[in-house]
């Protein structure tokens, strides 16, 4: 649900994300984030990221902001 607000660019409030969901996305390998970056979704990452979750996470290929920018998402 959360995921599905976030991509859709509903507003979240970071604080109210649960530890719990922050270290799930965090569990490589981590799809999530690294799809909502190369989906350009900017507002979902900058979301969870303030809620804590590791911007360094990989999936099988890289972390999200390669994805981002290799897809011409700068934001």
């Amino acid at each position: 649900e959360l995921l599905a607000r976030l991509a859709a660019s509903e507003p979240v409030d970071p604080a109210t994300i649960p530890t719990d969901i922050i270290a799930r996305l965090d569990a490589e390998p981590a799809p999530e984030l690294i799809r909502l970056a190369e989906n350009g979704k900017a507002h979902a990452v900058r979301t969870l990221l303030a809620a804590g979750a590791n911007p360094n996470v990989r999936d099988s290929q890289c972390v999200a902001l390669h994805q981002a920018a290799f897809h011409g998402h700068v934001e």
